[in-house]
C-alpha cells in the first residue's frame, strides 16, 4: 500500500466510524488534517494530537488513534482497510473544496485554516548548521485523485498536492538555508479571499539567473530554515494561494530562494530566506444578530488567539472611518473570545460591526483581518399608558384634543371607536396586518395630525362623533411592520353644570348653579356629584384637576342648601374656579365637562377708630388705624363721614371729617387720603387723625371707582367704637 493509499484509507475509515457513532461535529476537512498529520506513522494519543482534534472529539483522542493505528501500510494487517472507491475520493474532494467557513450575515468571508505540525529543530544553535541531517522537509497531505491544483501557473514546478512530484523537487533542492542568514526580506504580500490566502512576493530579477522558490508554511512556530514547516510550493512564479482551512490563530509564511546559472546550479545553492510574514486568522462560525433592543454576537476563536477586537460604526459613516479605527471600538475590557452584547446601539440605527481577532507573534499582537457585519437594530416598541384627552366646546361643537409622551421611534396611530377594544389585545405586541382582527379597523383611525415637541406629542381639535354616547381612544405604537396596542381612554358624551356663578360675601363665597345631567340617545344620566376646584387666575384644567377640590357636593345636598359655601375664602387678588360634575354609568364614573368661573378677588379691608374726648371740653379726637388681608400699594383713597344720628350708609351719607397724618408734624387736613407705600396685613406706621365737636357717629369708606368697588370692602369695627358720645 503506498503512503498517499494509506492515508486515503485512514480517512475512510475516520468517516465511516464518525458516521456510525454519529458524531457530526467531526467534519471531513478536520478528518484529513489528522490523517495528514498522522503522516504514515503509528499514532500516539499525545498532547500535540489531542490539540488537533476539534474540541468535541478530544474526549475520544484515544479510540481514535486506534482507529489509525488500525489501518497500517504492513503486510500483516488483522483487519485491512476497506478500499477507497472512487465515489470516496469525489465525496473528499468536494468536501475540502467546501472546507471554507463563511460567517453568517452581510460580512466578509472568514479565512479558514489548516494544522500542520513544525518538525523539530536542529540540535546546533539556530542558524549554525549542525554535523548531523537536518530534518527532511515535509510536504502537507496530498490531495485525492481528481482535485485542481492550487494553481495551474505553468511556471509551477510542484504543489502540495502532487506528492511524488514534491518529493523528488525536495529531493533535488535539498541544501538548507537558515533564516539568520538571509539578507533584507523583500515583502511577502497577503490577502484573504474567498479561495484561501493568497500570496504574492516581489523578488529584483537576477540577470542571466534562474530563481526557484520554495513555500513554506507553519501553522506551530516560525519555520527557522527551509526544511521546517511545510513545503506547498516549488515554482519559478512569484504567486500562490494556500486553500488549506485554517485549525489555528496564526500561519505562518516563508519564500525561500534557490539562484543559479541554471537549474542543476539552483539546485545545488543554499537558499536564502527572501519573504515571510504570518497571517492571523479572524473569528470562525461567527453569528451577529440583532435581539430586541441589543445586537447580540457568538463566535469561536481558533488557538492561539487572545481575544477579539471589536468596532461598531454607523453605516453612515462607514466609508470615512475605514478599518479599526479606535474612535469605534467598544467592549475593550473584554477579551470577546466568544462573542459579545452590546447594549449602547441607538434603536432605528443601522451599523457596520468590524470583527478582529488577535494574537501574539514573536511576542507582538499582530491582528487578522476585519470580519464585518451589517446590522440594523430595529426600533423598540413602546407601551403607551398616558394618553390623556381633554374634552371641550368651540363653536358650539364638542371636540377632543389628545396628549401622550412621544415614544423614541416609529409612529402613533389613534384609533377611535364607539366600543371599548378587546381585553388583553394589548399585552403583547402584534402584526400590523392583524389590527381588523382586534376590532381596530382603518376606518376608526380618523388620521388626525400629530404635533410634537419632542418630548409630548398631541392631536388638537378632534371631532366628537354625533350621537355617540361614548368615544374610546386607543393609541398604538407602529414600527415598520409590528405594532404595541396601548391603554384605551374613554370620553362620555357632554353634560356640565348650568349657569355658574360665585356670589361673594364679606367673609366667605358662595357657588350656584344648575344641576348637571345629559342624555345620548336613548341613555340618559344624571350626575351624582359636582366637585369645586380652584387655582390661580390664569391656571389651566390640566393643573388645577389633578389636585384635591375645595368640596363636593351630592345632588341632595345641593338641593337642601340651594348652593356650595366655600371651606375657605378665595384669594384677595382673584382665582379661577373649576366646577366638574361626575355620573355614574355602570360600572364606571363619568366625567363631565367641567365649567370655568374667574373670581376677580375682594380686599379685605380692616380699620379702627379710637375717640378720646378732651377734659373738660365738648371736642372729641379720633384715630383711624388701616390694614388689609393683602398688601396693596398704593393704597385706595379713604374718607371718614360723620353723621350725628345714625351710621352713615354711603359716602355722600353725612360730612367728611378733615383728616392728618398723626406722625407727619406738618401734616395738613383732607379729606381723602391714600397712601402711596400701601396697606397690608402688617401696620403701615401710619395714623389717621381728627377732631369732631358734636356727638354723633363715623364710619371709614373707601374712595374707588365703579370697577374696583367690587373687588375691595371695608370691614367695620364694633359699632360702640364708632361713636362720639357724652
Amino acid at each position: 500500500m503506498t503512503s498517499q493509499d494509506l492515508r486515503a484509507a485512514r480517512a475512510a475509515a475516520l468517516r465511516n466510524w464518525r458516521d456510525s457513532q454519529g458524531h457530526p461535529s467531526f467534519k471531513d476537512g478536520m478528518i484529513d488534517q489528522i490523517v495528514h498529520f498522522a503522516s504514515d506513522g503509528r499514532v500516539v494519543a499525545d498532547e500535540a494530537f489531542i490539540n488537533r482534534l476539534p474540541y468535541t472529539m478530544k474526549e475520544h483522542a484515544q479510540e481514535i488513534a486506534d482507529l489509525l493505528n488500525s489501518v497500517s501500510s504492513s503486510g500483516n494487517d488483522t483487519k485491512a482497510p476497506s478500499p477507497v472507491s472512487s465515489a470516496d475520493i469525489d465525496t473528499l474532494i468536494a468536501r475540502l473544496g467546501a472546507g471554507l467557513s463563511t460567517a453568517s450575515g452581510d460580512r466578509t468571508s472568514a479565512v479558514p485554516a489548516a494544522t500542520f505540525t513544525a518538525p523539530t529543530a536542529p540540535s546546533s544553535s539556530f542558524g549554525s548548521p549542525s554535523t548531523s541531517s537536518p530534518p527532511a522537509a515535509r510536504t502537507p497531505s496530498a490531495s485525492p485523485a481528481g482535485q485542481p491544483p492550487p494553481s495551474d501557473d505553468a511556471e509551477v514546478l510542484a504543489d502540495y498536492t502532487q506528492t511524488d512530484k514534491m518529493a523528488d523537487l525536495i529531493d533535488e533542492f535539498s541544501e538548507v538555508g537558515y533564516a539568520q542568514e538571509a539578507p533584507t526580506l523583500v515583502g511577502l504580500q497577503t490577502r484573504l479571499g474567498s479561495d484561501g490566502v493568497r500570496l504574492r512576493w516581489n523578488c529584483p530579477d537576477s540577470s542571466n539567473e534562474y530563481a526557484v522558490y520554495r513555500v513554506l508554511a507553519s501553522d506551530a512556530d516560525v519555520p527557522f530554515s527551509s526544511a521546517t514547516g511545510d513545503v506547498l510550493l516549488m515554482t519559478l512564479g512569484r504567486t500562490f494561494t494556500d486553500t488549506r482551512p485554517a485549525v489555528s490563530a496564526v500561519r505562518h509564511y516563508q519564500v525561500w530562494q534557490y539562484l543559479g546559472r541554471d537549474r542543476e546550479d539552483a539546485a545545488w545553492a543554499t537558499p536564502t530566506l527572501v519573504a515571510q510574514h504570518s497571517v492571523v486568522f479572524g473569528p470562525q462560525d461567527v453569528d451577529v444578530h440583532e435581539d430586541g433592543s441589543q445586537v447580540v454576537g457568538r463566535w469561536r476563536v481558533l488557538p492561539g488567539a487572545s481575544g477579539v477586537q471589536i468596532y461598531r460604526i454607523p453605516s453612515s459613516l462607514a466609508s470615512q472611518a475605514g478599518s479599526m479605527n479606535p474612535a469605534y471600538q467598544i467592549a475593550k475590557d473584554s477579551d470577546n473570545s466568544s462573542g459579545f452584547v452590546d447594549s449602547d446601539g441607538e434603536t432605528g440605527g443601522s451599523y457596520v460591526y468590524q470583527l478582529v481577532a488577535q494574537a501574539r507573534v514573536n511576542g507582538i499582537i499582530q491582528l487578522s483581518d476585519a470580519t464585518t457585519v451589517k446590522i440594523y437594530i430595529r426600533p423598540k416598541l413602546e407601551h403607551i399608558e398616558d394618553l390623556a384627552c381633554q374634552k371641550r366646546v368651540a363653536q358650539e361643537s364638542v371636540i377632543l384634543d389628545l396628549m401622550w409622551t412621544t415614544p423614541k421611534s416609529g409612529e402613533v396611530r389613534v384609533f377611535r371607536t364607539s366600543e371599548r377594544p378587546q381585553d388583553g389585545i394589548d399585552r403583547e405586541p402584534i402584526p400590523v396586518s392583524a389590527f381588523s382582527t382586534v376590532g381596530l379597523d382603518d376606518s376608526d383611525d380618523p388620521k388626525w395630525p400629530i404635533a410634537s415637541d419632542g418630548e409630548m406629542s398631541k392631536i388638537v381639535g378632534l371631532p366628537w362623533k354625533e350621537g355617540w354616547l361614548k368615544t374610546y381612544l386607543t393609541p398604538v405604537h407602529v414600527v415598520e411592520d409590528r405594532a404595541w396596542v396601548g391603554k384605551s381612554v374613554v370620553v362620555w358624551g357632554e353634560f356640565q353644570v348650568g349657569d355658574p356663578a360665585v356670589h361673594q360675601r364679606v367673609d366667605f363665597q358662595m357657588v350656584t348653579f344648575g344641576w348637571p345631567k345629559g342624555a345620548d340617545g336613548d341613555v340618559e344620566f344624571h350626575a351624582h356629584q359636582v366637585s369645586v376646584f380652584a387655582g390661580a387666575p390664569d391656571a389651566t384644567s390640566q393643573s388645577v384637576l389633578m389636585g384635591e377640590p375645595l368640596v363636593s357636593v351630592s345632588a341632595d345636598d345641593y338641593a337642601t342648601s340651594g348652593g356650595v359655601t366655600l371651606p375657605h375664602r378665595l384669594p384677595a387678588r382673584g382665582a379661577r374656579v373649576f366646577l366638574v360634575p361626575y355620573a355614574h354609568a355602570g360600572l364606571e364614573t363619568v366625567t363631565g365637562q367641567e365649567s370655568v368661573l374667574d373670581y376677580p378677588g375682594l380686599l379685605r379691608v380692616d380699620y379702627s377708630v379710637s375717640v378720646k374726648r378732651r377734659l373738660l371740653q365738648r371736642r372729641w379726637t379720633l384715630e383711624v388705624k388701616v390694614r388689609a388681608d393683602a398688601t396693596v400699594a398704593p393704597s385706595p383713597g379713604f374718607a371718614l363721614v360723620f353723621r350725628p344720628d345714625r351710621l352713615p350708609l354711603a359716602l355722600t351719607d353725612g360730612d367728611q371729617v378733615p383728616l392728618s397724618i398723626k406722625e407727619i408734624d406738618d401734616s395738613q387736613p383732607a379729606l381723602v387720603w391714600r397712601f402711596d407705600q400701601g396697606i397690608g396685613p402688617e401696620d403701615n406706621g401710619f395714623t389717621m387723625s381728627g377732631e369732631l365737636d358734636r356727638t354723633g357717629f363715623v364710619r371709614l369708606f373707601a374712595v374707588v371707582n365703579t370697577s374696583q368697588r367690587q373687588i375691595l370692602a371695608v370691614v367695620d369695627p364694633g359699632i360702640e367704637t364708632l361713636q362720639c358720645q357724652e
